[in-house]
């Protein structure tokens, strides 16, 4: 049996992407670190899936499944702006976790 909950964090330079799994539906949750110089309102999430060799290697280009805006707004704290966006129903905890994401400030 599949288990019912998951978690996964994600770093990159000045952003942090968490996806929650709970029976069946996925949340993605973004922290970005805040840029005085630049305004950014949202930012594109990118789900996406790569096939692999018989070794398990990456092989090819990654295949975009899913792409969603996620609206941006600043944290309580000033220092970091936060959103999340829920992804569609057909993409759940065992699709997820085969995928990689990209997250590019709009």
């Amino acid at each position: 049996m599949d288990d019912p909950t998951w978690r996964e964090e994600f770093h990159g330079p000045g952003v942090t992407a968490t996806v929650r799994c709970n029976w069946g539906r996925c949340l993605v949750e973004v922290l970005l670190e805040r840029d005085h110089t630049q305004r950014v309102g949202q930012v594109q999430f990118e789900v996406l899936l790569q096939s692999r060799d018989q070794r398990g290697l990456p092989r090819g280009a990654p295949a975009l499944v899913c792409a969603m805006q996620i609206p941006l707004r600043l944290r309580p704290d000033g220092k970091m702006l936060g959103g999340h966006g829920w992804l569609p129903p057909e993409m759940g905890a065992a699709l997820v976790r085969r995928c990689h994401f990209r997250v590019t400030p709009c």
